[in-house]
């Protein structure tokens, strides 16, 4: 039976990527920094902090078939693997779309401080330009990481992940929209007519593109996203409706004004991820759209915001609370009329 580790599979990744190998008949073994995570529903859990001295060594012993690194975060992590290669087969990490960069080196990333949103082509595809590699920006780690595994001794593939949704979660956008139910507020005001597109990414889909590259590995990076994305506005009435709720619309027909009429798809352009690459070279088929998975999202989301505070449970969500400005809006709507 062929060996599987996924390292960083306690979270939103790691846990449906283990299932679906398990499912294809790998013997899974999953770790991560906690001690003892619930809901891992039967998986072989082992507790490694890979960056306590010659843990992840002990931990990968003879080695495995298929390593699955949720958590390479830096380049020196990206080192760790290499270092390891020999003892696997292959190598399947998760970098971002956020490396790619438009021809006046634009990026995701860089927007956030220039407030130049890149003007990418739609869709995009794995010959787009990336950013340069650095150990300083998130995009520029990611870039790094991916060369580094390309030259190590294991086959290596990189899927580059869209905006991520599902359970435990701790970066949740729908949050957005569900904690807006949650406060009964009867307005959700969205720039730019609600149009923007910002491509996501579903459980179900990446746990498929692990699995074509697992067993067909190394063919470097892939897009991961999942088709027919939609609409800012569209996902609004997605979470509302599955919540049984259904805002008044208020479009605005250009920028956010301020925290008024922003979201986490709010962007001037569409960013959209093209994935016929994996579909062509490692017969990957999305599983599912973002309208079919994002409900199980916003149960869990729900159910574990219950009795806590969102800085409890969304510890990787801070920019979000700036979009929760409801005197800002109401002060807006107001003016309207």
């Amino acid at each position: 039976m062929a060996t599987a580790l996924v390292l960083g599979g306690s979270g939103q990744m790691g846990r449906p990527i283990a299932r679906r190998l398990v499912a294809d008949g790998y013997d899974v073994t999953v770790a991560a920094r906690t001690a003892n995570p619930p809901d891992m529903d039967g998986l072989t859990y082992v507790s490694c902090d890979r960056d306590a001295p010659g843990a992840l060594d002990a931990l990968v012993g003879d080695g495995f078939d298929v390593l699955v690194d949720i958590v390479t975060m830096t380049p020196a992590h990206a080192h760790q693997i290499v270092g390891l290669g020999d003892r696997f087969g292959s190598v399947i990490t998760t970098s971002t779309g956020a490396v790619y960069r438009d021809e006046a080196g634009n990026s995701l990333i860089s927007a956030r401080s220039t407030g130049i949103f890149p003007d990418f082509p739609c869709p995009i595809t794995e010959a787009q330009p990336v950013v340069e590699p650095d150990d300083e920006t998130y995009s520029g780690r990611k870039v790094a990481i991916e060369q580094i595994l390309a030259a190590g001794p294991a086959p290596s593939t990189y899927l580059r992940v869209a905006a991520y949704h599902g359970a435990h979660t701790r970066h949740a956008r729908e949050w957005y929209f569900a904690q807006r139910v949650r406060d009964g507020r009867k307005v959700v005001i969205l720039a730019h007519g609600g149009d923007t597109i910002f491509n996501t990414t579903s459980p179900e889909n990446l746990a498929e593109m692990v699995a074509c590259a697992a067993n067909n590995p190394g063919h470097g990076a892939f897009n991961c996203a999942d088709p027919d994305p939609p609409t800012a506005r569209e996902i609004s009435r997605i979470v509302a409706g599955h919540l049984g709720y259904a805002f008044t619309e208020v479009l605005l027909p250009g920028e956010s004004d301020g925290p008024v009429g922003s979201s986490p798809w709010a962007v001037p352009r569409p960013f959209v991820l093209d994935t016929t690459k994996a579909q062509r070279e490692i017969g990957y088929r999305p599983q599912t759209t973002y309208a079919e998975s994002v409900p199980a999202t916003v149960d869990w989301l729900v159910a574990a915001l219950e009795g806590k505070t969102w800085r409890e449970v969304l510890t990787g969500s801070p920019y979000l609370e700036t979009m929760f400005d409801y005197a800002a809006e109401d002060a807006f709507l107001v003016g309207l009329t």
